[in-house]
């Protein structure tokens, strides 16, 4: 397009210089053609300029959905330790140890989903600003579409939330009355 644009140039540079050696009404059809030209060259580059737009944006939603894959499958497997935490601290005994040790599985767990998250949000806005960038609806429908995976991270995270926070309540009030009943003992 840039090689285009520049023959253009050269040629209507040419056309004026020697403009007056050519009949009039030839010199205006030529710098009609030209105008012509200009205006389909024009055309042809906007249209480049949004495909290419449109695959950067495809690119970034790619990058940014894999990301986020990753921090709700790490958000599932906290929430699946959690309940199975939840469901170990209810029985007594040797299931109750079967808690305790899901409880650090969970910790890892919550350390690979935060790490997971962090991540998937750090991309998601790196590619929030260079979408922002993009030209009209494409760049309009790249930050809805970024948005909505934002959402995503955030609800996966949430449920992990709330779940880790029954257990961490649950584990509480075991080792509470665990300890209450050991005094009680004594």
């Amino acid at each position: 397009a840039a090689a285009a644009t520049a023959s253009l140039q050269a040629a209507a540079r040419l056309l004026e210089a020697r403009s007056r050696l050519l009949p009039a009404d030839e010199v205006e059809g030529l710098k009609e053609a030209l105008m012509e030209g200009q205006e389909r060259l024009d055309g042809a580059a906007a249209k480049l300029s949004e495909a290419a737009d449109r695959r950067s944006a495809e690119k970034y939603l790619v990058e940014v959905e894999d990301q986020v894959k990753v921090a709700e499958g790490a958000a599932t497997t906290v929430c699946d330790l959690s309940r199975a935490v939840l469901q170990a601290t209810t029985g007594a005994g040797e299931e109750a140890s079967n808690g305790a040790e899901g409880g650090e599985e969970l910790k890892a767990a919550a350390r690979e989903l935060k790490s997971a998250a962090g991540a998937a949000r750090n991309i998601l806005k790196v590619r929030l600003v260079s979408a922002r960038r993009l030209a009209g609806e494409v760049g309009k429908d790249a930050v809805e579409q970024l948005t909505a995976l934002e959402g995503r991270i955030e609800a996966a995270t949430q449920r992990a939330a709330d779940l880790q926070s029954q257990v961490s309540q649950k584990l509480h009030s075991g080792a509470k009355a665990d300890l209450t009943s050991r005094v009680a003992a004594a």
